[in-house]
């Protein structure tokens, strides 16, 4: 139970809703009656006392899955992700995203090898598949996954710097409902000002990112 992970003391938690993959043998004994279906009610409340539980306990949501004890037990990889930052992955099967591109290496470890050796000039050595990005889309993946960080969202000048534009600009009927909706807000900072989830935004996150779907 929560209660009993909390007692181990650990300084990071990560909380995940069950999701049934179709390959996985779990799905098929669902499907088959052998465990019962996935109760959304029950899942929504189990989240809103995990985030009433662990703020009690000390521990900081920074993200929607996420808590931590301590800003310094954050991690900072994964931060770097949600703001859709730039990463380099190395090795067989690993991922990177880097000036306007995302690629993913080859997973076989030997054909990944031999074509590391080839050094292709240009592109990144071993790559599988490589994505060229349009700004349009950097900019829906940047808010997509910028507003799962419950605490930072958006931050509004940072969003400015990186594209030219105000996020209000582009995307402000959809703002403007969804603050209506009180699914997210506004805020200001003596360093940051943006928009993020509210509680009851951070409960149905991705019924909020499908609005900043083209």
């Amino acid at each position: 139970s929560l209660e009993e992970a909390v007692r181990l003391e650990p300084n990071h938690l990560s909380l995940y809703s069950l999701i049934l993959e179709e390959t996985t043998p779990l799905y098929r004994a669902v499907r088959a009656g052998r465990f019962p279906q996935v109760d959304s009610d029950l899942d929504a409340d189990m989240y809103s006392y995990a985030m009433d539980f662990l703020g009690e306990m000390g521990f900081g949501q920074y993200e929607i899955s996420n808590w931590a004890f301590g800003e310094d037990s954050q991690c900072k990889h994964n931060i770097q992700y949600w703001r859709n930052g730039p990463y380099l992955g190395f090795g067989a099967g690993a991922h990177s995203h880097y000036n306007h591109m995302r690629w993913r290496n080859i997973s076989n470890i030997s054909k990944y090898i031999h074509q590391a050796m080839e050094n292709n000039k240009g592109i990144p050595p071993a790559v599988e598949d490589l994505q060229k990005l349009k700004k349009m889309d950097e900019i829906r993946e940047t808010i997509i996954m910028g507003m799962r960080l419950t605490n930072e969202g958006i931050d509004i000048d940072n969003f400015f710097h990186r594209f030219g534009s105000h996020v209000h600009d582009i995307f402000g009927k959809e703002i403007n409902r969804l603050l209506a909706q009180e699914l997210i807000e506004e805020y200001h900072s003596s360093n940051r000002k943006g928009i993020r989830l509210t509680r009851r935004g951070r409960m149905v996150g991705n019924q909020v990112f499908m609005q900043f779907v083209e």
